[in-house]
């Protein structure tokens, strides 16, 4: 899968009945590596999901640093899996300074990732918008040897010398993927949900109301 669409979002608008409101698309961020295989499945999972999802798809292609260029796979995963979990945490500290100037608003509703080096990039994330009051969805295409509960839906991959691209598998296990994607988006836009995207735009309804 070499050519991708970079907008992915479905707008079925013209079709709605008059008066329906529909729901604004997602944004879904995919964190790139650079690594074609891994890359490519964040894709297919984007299209997939688009077929389920009005969604607006922005690719991050990640800058790395040296730390980033750590080699973990191969005859190093024995002795270094999980060691970028654990090395970085939350950070960007394995991106050079421009790649980490690319991570900014406005924030995504979903991350897709693959991969260990986004695993920190993909956490700070989250925390990051935490701060704003704000719950994005992280879904990594993977194994994550720590912190796994910082992820909404860890989907390990099968691998011998690398990630399985999701185009040799069954059409079948891509779209059980994105089903359960689709679902965790949907979990806070239900009606009666908590939706802290929402609670953020009353409060500053109220603060201009105020002023």
């Amino acid at each position: 899968m070499e050519n991708h669409t970079e907008n992915l979002t479905e707008n079925p608008s013209a079709s709605a009945p008059k008066g329906y409101v529909l729901p604004a698309a997602k944004l879904v961020w995919l964190l790139l590596d650079g690594w074609p295989s891994r890359d490519n499945q964040l894709w297919a999972v984007a299209e997939s999901l688009a077929q389920r999802q009005a969604i607006s798809v922005i690719p991050k292609r990640l800058r790395f640093n040296w730390l980033g260029e750590l080699p973990t796979g191969g005859l190093f995963r024995p002795l270094l899996n999980g060691v970028t979990d654990r090395l970085f945490g939350a950070s960007l500290a394995n991106l050079t300074s421009d790649g980490a100037m690319a991570i900014t608003r406005p924030w995504p509703d979903l991350v897709l990732s693959s991969g260990s080096a986004s695993i920190p990039i993909a956490r700070w994330i989250k925390r990051r918008m935490r701060t704003d009051r704000l719950r994005p969805q992280l879904v990594h295409l993977g194994s994550v040897q720590t912190g796994r509960r910082d992820f909404d839906l860890i989907v390990r991959m099968a691998d011998n010398t690398g990630q399985q691209s999701l185009g040799d598998q069954q059409q079948g296990d891509l779209d059980q993927i994105a089903d359960q994607i689709a679902a965790l988006l949907n979990r806070n836009t239900a009606p009666g949900s908590d939706n802290p995207r929402d609670d953020k735009q009353k409060d500053e309804k109220q603060r201009d109301n105020r002023e």
